[in-house]
């Protein structure tokens, strides 16, 4: 199987872009810096300031604007699960990704982010692990956090419009991609792999090492 380089890259893009917007409050604070001055430049002198409480509302606008650039993956990110058939390399992959979905709905246009680390529950976490079965389910879960984000875009926002956008592609590609899913989910796999796989993209997404890129 062979799958475009470019869909693999937005895999990977997918998540790191995820956890740097994430934990820009704890990222600032220890002197790591990864988010792009293409992006914290239009509003700040340094980006130390993006989590200042005076800098509330700029520090909003930066924030949706990273967002906008991770939510504009989503199409590459379901078009290379969807050709992903090997029921344990498909779970391996899917599950970062549906945390990862998740993550930018419990944190998209949420002003905690600029003050504390925001996470998931656990709880939810463990529920999208044990439900990652198919792309189906993959869709699902998808469906529902686009359209949690879609209720949380502010019109009043600068970033707004783009945003609209990203989403209504996605939305678009989500329900493309749920029509052809198979219905059936897979029934036959080694539950040692299953195991371990769930164990590595839970572990990976949660704590790996956040890498440089560009946007």
């Amino acid at each position: 199987m062979c799958i475009r380089d470019d869909r693999s890259n937005s895999m990977g893009l997918f998540l790191q872009k995820t956890n740097i917007i994430r934990d820009i409050n704890e990222d600032v604070q220890d002197g790591r810096h990864f988010w792009p001055k293409e992006v914290w430049g239009k509003y700040f002198d340094s980006i130390d300031d993006i989590i200042k409480p005076e800098n509330r509302d700029k520090g909003m606008a930066a924030l949706n604007e990273m967002w906008t650039g991770a939510l504009s993956l989503i199409p590459d990110v379901l078009d290379y699960l969807s050709r992903v058939k090997e029921p344990t390399l498909f779970k391996f992959c899917a599950i970062p990704q549906v945390m990862a979905i998740a993550t930018m709905a419990v944190c998209f246009n949420n002003p905690k982010v600029l003050e504390t680390n925001v996470k998931i529950r656990k709880g939810e976490a463990i529920k999208l692990i044990m439900s990652t079965t198919d792309m189906g389910t993959v869709c699902r879960v998808f469906l529902k956090y686009i359209r949690e984000i879609q209720a949380k875009n502010d019109p009043s926002d600068p970033n707004y419009e783009g945003i609209h956008k990203a989403l209504e592609k996605a939305n678009r590609v989500v329900i493309e991609e749920l029509a052809q899913a198979p219905n059936a989910v897979w029934a036959e796999y080694n539950v040692s792999m299953i195991f371990f796989a769930l164990l590595f993209g839970a572990l990976s997404f949660y704590f790996g090492s956040k890498l440089i890129y560009f946007f």
